[in-house]
């Protein structure tokens, strides 16, 4: 049995049990109000372990599973603000915006690259959050010179990286984070390259790190 319908059908199994666990937990706080702080500080703690865990499967679902993108023409400016708009940005963090307007339209699938960039984005947070209670994220748009591509950057002033942890970024299960599974740069590369477009990591330590998204135009 190949590894993602078997991921898939795990996969769903315990999404559906963990579907249940969120929704008693919600039940009970609703029912307890404000009337025992401890018990209520340990059901938002299963709700936060249950949110955790909901996310490392759909992480382990899109690694594994390959799936062609459903390609319409897209508008990346839009696709950008709409991903910025479902970001949780913590408060301490500034957030910067530079796109382009009047960009072409590129071929592509707006659920994928938009899943892609929330996985730079919440990556650049966490660098930044980790060592400082704020920073500087900035996200901009453009057109190559050639005027076949268009790009999305993601810039953080977090603590950068060092050129040997630079070489390891997209290895399945490596990471900087004291918590993390090190699959949401694995990802968000999958779906890019999906598209025939490139992600491109330049990071100095002290400096932060950018991510760069690169994707052809071109309605197929």
């Amino acid at each position: 049995m190949q590894l993602g319908p078997l991921v898939r059908k795990i996969g769903h199994l315990v999404r559906n049990k963990l579907a249940v666990l969120g929704n008693s937990t919600y039940y009970l706080k609703l029912r307890l109000g404000d009337t025992d702080q401890k018990i209520t500080r340990h059901l938002c703690l299963m709700e936060d372990e249950v949110a955790l865990v909901s996310a490392v499967i759909a992480d382990l679902m899109d690694f594994v599973m390959v799936k062609e993108p459903a390609r319409r023409p897209l508008d990346i400016n839009q696709l950008v603000s709409d991903t910025l708009a479902e970001l949780a940005l913590p408060a301490p963090v500034e957030l910067v915006t530079e796109l382009t307007p009047g960009l072409p339209l590129l071929d592509g699938d707006p659920a994928q690259l938009a899943r892609a960039l929330n996985k730079l984005l919440v990556n650049a947070v966490e660098a930044m959050t980790a060592v400082a209670p704020g920073g500087r994220l900035t996200v901009r748009t453009g057109l190559s010179d050639e005027g076949q591509t268009v790009w999305v950057t993601v810039s953080d002033t977090g603590p950068g990286l060092p050129t040997e942890d630079i070489d390891r970024l997209f290895d399945p299960l490596f990471t900087t984070k004291a918590q993390g599974f090190g699959l949401g740069l694995p990802i968000a590369r999958g779906f890019i390259e999906r598209h025939g477009g490139r992600l491109v990591v330049s990071s100095n330590p002290g400096e932060g790190t950018t991510c760069t998204m690169i994707l052809p135009l071109g309605i197929r």
